[in-house]
This record gives C-alpha cells, structure tokens and sequence, in this order.
C-alpha cells in the first residue's frame, strides 16, 4: 500500500493505493510525490481492521472494539478507509463501508488488541483521550496502522460511539476528557504555567 506519510482523513489514499506490481507502485509513488511531496510504502495487511479507543489520564480506560466493515464492498475496490470511504457520501466506498461496535472478536484476540491498544497510549505518552488503528496481519496477529492523539470527538460516531457502548454519554465523555486535563495540570503544572523570562542585565 502506497500513501502520505504526513498526511490524515484518507487523504491521498484512493482504489490505486493497494498496488499488485511495480509499475502500478512506481505509478502512486509519482503521483503521490507531486501531490504531497511525499511517500510512504507499506506491507499491505489484509485481516480485519479495529479501531480501538482509550480515554483518561493516569489510570486509562480503553473502549469498546469497534471494527470497518469491507465486506460490502466490491471485489475491484481495495478493502481500506480511503478518502471517499470517509468524505465522498455519493461512492460506493462510503455507502458499502461501516463500523460494528461492538465488535465480534473472540476473548483472546480481543484481549490481545486491547493490551496493545493500552500500550500504545502509554508509549507515545498520550493523556485524555486516544483512537489506536489496528488491522491483522496474514497470521492473524493485530499490527499498529496509527496511533491518533487528537481523534475526531463528534457525538455519535468514532470515539464516542465506543464510549457509548460503556454506558458513557457523550457529556460524560466530554467531562472525562476535562477530568484528565486537570489531572495532568495537577501532576505536573509547570507544563500549564506562564513561563517568565528575566529581563536582560544591562552590559
């Protein structure tokens, strides 16, 4: 799979991205480097893909499992969350592609994503809230797509959809979020505090 690198919302990536030859990869790589200025190549992972929220600060809390749906999807269209998956209501992709939350995962798949998912916003020193991606690999072992420290939080869809299936509302997430803010404030204030310079001594 050929995408940006520096890049989000599917932007860039479309029913070439999933490349079968090197012609058709040196074809996205041109095209993605006039584009955006940039390229990034992947193994392309064909398993089911999850999408794994945590919220809090110290003590997180990581959500219900919702896993994209491709299975609607065409056989000519690459199974991925492209842009027009997310953005283009009129494609086929947006129209044949969802989100199950709950997931149907077994106990210790799910286990499994969930400790990674914990993890992940744990290394990269998330706080407040986290959307971790995942997809399985030929093995069926989970692999890490991205790490999302600023998820969409619109009401209803993404992480507050997992969180309403914890029994959270999405005032209740909101609250948890500002919850964690104050604590981190607290834990370590001078990251929130001015920063006074001295004026400079006269020569």
């Amino acid at each position: 799979i050929v995408r940006p690198s520096c890049d989000d919302g599917g932007f860039g990536l479309d029913r070439q991205s999933v490349v079968h030859s090197k012609k058709e990869l040196k074809a996205k790589v041109r095209e993605l480097i006039a584009e955006h200025r940039e390229a990034l190549i992947q193994e392309f992972l064909p398993g089911r893909e999850f999408n794994v929220g945590v919220i809090g600060g110290a003590r997180p809390e990581v959500l219900p499992l919702a896993e994209v749906d491709y299975t609607q999807l065409p056989s000519h269209i690459p199974p991925i969350m492209s842009r027009a998956a997310k953005w283009i209501e009129t494609s086929v992709e947006y129209k044949k592609t969802s989100v199950i939350c709950p997931a149907v995962v077994e106990p210790e798949l799910a286990q499994r994503i969930r400790a990674i998912a914990l993890g992940c916003f744990r290394a990269v020193g998330a706080w407040g809230y986290v959307r971790v991606d995942m997809r399985l690999d030929t093995d069926g072992n989970p692999r890490v797509l991205e790490v999302n420290c600023n998820p969409c939080i619109e009401s209803g869809i993404g992480l507050a959809r997992s969180a309403e299936q914890a029994g959270i509302d999405y005032p209740q997430l909101i609250q948890r979020i500002l919850d964690a803010a104050m604590e981190l404030h607290h834990r370590v204030p001078l990251l929130l505090s001015p920063v006074v310079v001295p004026a400079a001594t006269p020569a």
